[in-house]
């Protein structure tokens, strides 16, 4: 593919995972988009015609409708030939009362997740309270309906993650009933409290003070965290060869495989502290290879923290990867590679680290207002 439409599609990538479509369905339009643009004579109306004409017996009538739908998306991105309008929704009113059949369903569903797919409490009772709510609404289940009940739900001034909730909902009783839908979701603007997270000096403070344990397991905990970025459920995956290999590729959030790297000097330095016989162990676990649960590094980390006079704020696994991103862009100011390290899926999800703190505005503030 020539340079130019590989830069086209992946513009388009990267804004088509932040549209509320499902890993699958985005997957499908990237597969279609990048045949066309491989294969297309021209990237314009004409050219899609001449291509989906030419392809109908290599994609099949059953799949035709999603090439066609994710190429003309593609093309209404980039304003060539094609626009996209979103269709007005109109509100549905509250019906008198819910109807016995899909009282049933509502029961049958509830059921399901409980026996089959063992579900937690608070999940069922989120779908409860989603699919009845909509019942409420509407007396079938279809798109059209669903849809206009999440119109309804904006227009109440529900919150966009509120509605995100109700749509997951939906989404696996349609799923239960055999009538999938897709529904896009809100989004949700992502905010960070950048005075939350530990300052370089604090952070210091706590692996001092961590030398001090007969066990530098713990050291070793919050260096890992600090200096790779990783989430809390990528963490519970590493093993202790991974460290010192210096990098593994692990299959991360939404099911996305990323990389982590190591820095040469926790790798080498992990490599002397921890015995050959325990490499394959996970890092995140006792003497004996036993993974501890996910609620106790919290409380580690919360216990330290006022051990070192850190605020309670500041002291979460999460924290460590929010201190990893603004040291790097403080080191090296790529936002683009940043957003890579962390296996971000869009750009705009890291550019929440450009932000500055509170003492940080105030200090900038300070040293450049002299006049």
């Amino acid at each position: 593919m020539e340079a130019t439409r590989q830069a086209m599609l992946s513009e388009y990538i990267s804004g088509l995972y932040n549209r509320g479509m499902s890993y699958r369905k985005c997957g499908m339009y990237i597969m279609h988009v990048a045949s066309f643009l491989e294969q297309a004579d021209t990237i314009n109306r004409r050219g899609y015609l001449k291509y989906r004409k030419s392809h109908i017996a290599d994609v099949g009538w059953q799949h035709i409708s999603i090439m066609s739908e994710s190429i003309c998306d593609f093309l209404a991105t980039f304003g060539i030939g094609y626009k996209t309008t979103a269709r007005p929704s109109k509100p549905l009113e509250k019906l008198d009362k819910v109807s016995e059949k899909n009282k049933e369903l509502l029961a049958n569903f509830l059921e399901h997740i409980t026996t089959v797919k063992d579900y937690s409490p608070n999940t069922i009772a989120t779908y409860r309270f989603g699919i009845s709510s909509f019942f409420k609404y509407a007396s079938e289940y279809n798109a059209e309906n669903v849809r206009r009940f999440i119109q309804t739900l904006s227009d109440e001034g529900q919150k966009p993650s509120t509605i995100r909730l109700r749509i997951t909902a939906l989404e696996q009783f349609g799923n239960y009933i055999k009538k999938p839908i897709e529904i896009r979701r809100p989004k949700i603007q992502k905010s960070l409290a950048l005075d939350n997270i530990p300052t370089e000096s604090e952070y210091q403070k706590m692996l001092d003070y961590l030398l001090n344990f007969q066990d530098k397991k713990y050291y070793w905990w919050v260096r890992i965290l600090a200096t790779s970025g990783v989430r809390q459920s990528e963490f519970a995956k590493l093993t202790w060869q991974d460290v010192i290999n210096g990098e593994v590729l692990i299959n991360s959030k939404g099911n996305k495989y990323r990389r982590i790297f190591f820095p040469k000097d926790v790798s080498s330095r992990v490599a002397e502290y921890v015995g050959i016989e325990n490499r394959s162990y996970p890092v995140y676990s006792n003497s004996q290879g036993r993974q501890y649960s996910n609620r106790w590094l919290w409380e580690c980390l919360q216990k330290w923290g006022a051990e070192c006079g850190i605020s309670s704020d500041k002291m979460h696994p999460h924290a460590f990867r929010h201190l990893f991103a603004k040291m790097f862009l403080k080191k090296k100011n790529d936002i683009v590679q940043l957003a890579d390290i962390l296996g971000h899926g869009s750009i705009e999800t890291t550019r929440i680290y450009l932000q500055r703190s509170y003492a940080e505005q105030k200090r900038d503030f300070n040293k450049s207002v002299t006049w």
